[in-house]
């Protein structure tokens, strides 16, 4: 599955108010997803001394799955491709990982 045609499935089953024309939905998404995932490896950090079990694995795999679909749709949201917004991100990397040679 490439990625736009994630975004396309994903969009097919969010639901919330005025798609098509609304970004902050999603972009609360993103910030209240992103926090679940910084929240979950804090405790890692503080209560496990860094080591994930399988259950803090699969919550953040889960997590990140939410943030996800709530990036696929704000990409929708302002008429982006996934698979142009992450081709664009590989070449910033490429090019980062040049200059820092």
């Amino acid at each position: 599955m490439t990625l736009n045609e994630f975004q396309k499935v994903a969009r097919e089953h969010l639901i919330y108010p005025e798609m098509g024309k609304n970004v902050v939905i999603p972009s609360l998404g993103i910030a209240g997803e992103s926090g679940e995932v910084v929240e979950r490896i804090k405790k890692v950090l503080r209560d496990k001394d860094g080591v994930f079990s399988e259950d803090d694995k699969n919550y953040v795999a889960r997590q990140l799955g939410d943030l996800l679909g709530y990036i696929a749709a704000l990409a929708s949201e302002i008429g982006a491709g996934l698979d142009d917004v992450a081709e664009g991100q590989l070449e910033l990397l490429k090019k980062r990982a040049t200059l820092r040679k």
